[in-house]
C-alpha cells in the first residue's frame, strides 16, 4: 500500500454500489482512517462481504475487507447516510439497445436518500454519465431537494483487477460547479489519491469517456489491420513487430476482442445527441463483429459441424473473472448455431481439467489471453489433443505470430 498520511478524525461517508468501482474505493478510504458505510441492495454479495469473503477477483481486495469489515468498513442502509457528510454514488450505468445512455438509476437513487441529507452534504458522482449527465444531476437535485447539497464528478478510470493498486497511483479527476464543493472533494480524494485534477463537470465526463472511447477504436484499427493482412496472406503479428521494432512513433497494439462493460458504452455515451459519430460506430460494428469473422475463417480451414471445438477464456479481458459483454460468449453462441460441440475453460469462471477438455477436439479458440494459457505450447497442446487440430489464437499467446495454424 501507500504511505499516505491517515484520517484520524473518523469522518463518515456513505458508499453506494458496492460492485467492481465501489468496494475497492470503499476498502481504500476504509484503509485511510474514515468510516465507510457500505450501502447496496444485493443480499447475496452482502453476505458474502459479512463473512468476509470478496464478491468479485481483485488484486488486494481480500487483505482490506479481512482489514476493515464491521470496522471502518460498515454494511449499512439508506438511514446511515444522516451522519455522514459525503455520499459516493458508485452504481452501474446502462446504455439502451438503440444505444442511448440509461442513466435515471441515478436519479432514482438521488430520490430514495435526499431525506437523509443534511445542508452541504457533497454528492460524488461516480457513476458513468453521459456529456452534460452532472449538469441534468444537478436540475434534478434542485427540484426535488429543498437542502442545498455540494454535487461534484468524480469519475473512475479504473482497471478491473488492478483497481487497489491504480487508485492509489492515478491522478483523480474531480468537476465542480462550485469551490465549496470542490475543496471537500479534494479533500476526500487525496486522502489517498498522488494528485487530484480540479475543473468543471464537463470536461472531467469529456476526459473519462475520451479515454475509453480512444481505447476501444485503437483496437478496432488494430482489428481492421489484422484483416487486411490477412486478406494479403500475412501474419499481423509479425507485421507489427517489424513496425514497432525501434520505431519511436510506433507502439501499434496487438489485435483481439475489445468488449466488456465500459468500451462500447462509454463510446456510445461520447457521441450522444451528436452528429460525430463516423469513427465511434465503425470501431463498434469492427470491433463487435470480430467473433464472426474469426468464425468464417475458421470455416475455411475446418468443419464445424458435429466438430468438438475448445474454447479457452469467457471473461471479456485477461486475468479477471468477469464475463459481461464478452466476445468469447458471443463466440461461442456462433459455434453452438454452426452445429459445433463446445467445450469451455476459463481459468477464473470455468475452472476445469484442460487435459480432459482438449482431447480429442476438432479446432481451438485461444480468445482470452489469461497468463495461466501463457504456460500452454505447442508440445503441451499436441499432448493434449491427441491429434490433429486448428488453432486459432487471437493473442498470440502461443508466440507463434499465427492467428490460424494446425497441431
Amino acid at each position: 500500500m501507500t504511505s499516505k498520511k491517515r484520517i484520524t478524525s473518523k469522518k463518515k461517508i456513505a458508499l453506494i454500489g458496492l460492485g467492481r468501482v465501489g468496494l475497492p474505493l470503499a476498502l481504500i478510504l476504509a484503509d485511510k482512517g474514515y468510516v465507510v458505510f457500505g450501502i447496496d441492495s444485493d443480499k447475496d454479495k452482502k453476505e458474502k462481504l459479512t463473512q468476509g469473503i470478496p464478491p468479485f477477483f481483485e488484486e488486494g481486495l481480500k487483505e482490506l475487507l479481512d482489514k476493515h469489515i464491521g470496522s471502518n468498513f460498515r454494511l449499512a442502509d439508506y438511514a446511515s447516510i444522516k451522519s455522514c457528510e459525503a455520499v459516493i454514488i458508485t452504481i452501474g450505468t446502462q446504455m439502451d439497445s438503440d444505444f442511448s445512455p440509461r442513466t435515471n438509476s441515478v436519479y432514482e437513487v438521488i430520490g430514495q436518500i435526499k431525506k437523509y441529507l443534511k445542508k452541504d452534504t457533497l454528492i460524488v458522482l461516480r457513476s458513468t454519465v453521459e456529456p452534460k449527465g452532472t449538469e441534468k444531476t444537478l436540475k434534478y437535485i434542485k427540484n426535488n431537494i429543498k437542502k442545498n447539497v455540494l454535487l461534484v464528478y468524480a469519475p473512475e478510470r479504473l482497471m478491473e483487477g488492478k483497481a487497489i493498486e491504480e487508485l492509489l497511483d492515478l491522478p483523480q479527476i474531480i468537476g465542480s460547479f462550485e469551490k465549496k464543493g470542490a475543496k471537500k472533494a479534494k479533500e476526500l480524494f487525496k486522502s489517498f489519491a498522488p494528485s487530484v485534477i480540479e475543473t468543471d463537470t464537463l470536461t472531467a465526463e469529456l476526459a473519462k469517456l475520451s479515454l475509453n472511447t480512444f481505447r476501444y477504436s485503437t483496437f478496432a484499427l488494430s482489428n481492421e489491420l489484422m484483416m487486411i493482412a490477412d486478406h494479403f496472406g500475412s501474419d499481423i503479428h509479425k507485421v507489427l513487430a517489424t513496425a514497432n521494432q525501434g520505431y519511436k512513433r510506433g507502439g501499434i497494439p496487438l489485435p483481439g476482442f475489445a468488449a466488456g462493460p465500459c468500451l462500447v458504452k462509454d463510446s456510445f455515451f461520447l457521441k450522444h445527441q451528436t452528429p460525430f459519430n463516423t469513427m465511434i460506430t465503425g470501431s463498434y460494428h469492427i470491433n463487435h463483429n470480430l467473433p464472426d469473422y474469426f468464425i468464417s475463417k475458421f470455416q475455411e480451414k475446418c468443419e464445424l459441424m458435429d466438430s468438438k471445438i475448445a474454447l479457452l477464456g469467457l471473461t471479456f479481458k485477461k486475468d479477471i473473472d468477469d464475463e459481461r459483454d464478452s466476445l468469447s460468449l458471443k463466440l461461442r453462441k456462433l459455434l453452438e448455431n454452426a452445429g459445433s460441440k463446445v467445450v469451455t475453460h476459463d481459468p477464473y469462471t470455468n475452472k476445469g481439467d484442460l487435459k480432459k477438455i482438449l482431447k480429442n477436439v476438432g479446432g481451438i479458440f485461444i480468445s482470452v489471453d489469461h497468463n495461466e494459457y501463457k504456460k500452454l505450447n505447442l508440445n503441451i497442446l499436441k499432448q493434449y489433443v491427441g491429434g490433429k487440430a486448428l488453432i486459432c489464437d487471437i493473442w498470440n499467446v502461443l508466440q507463434t505470430n499465427k492467428i490460424f495454424f494446425m497441431i
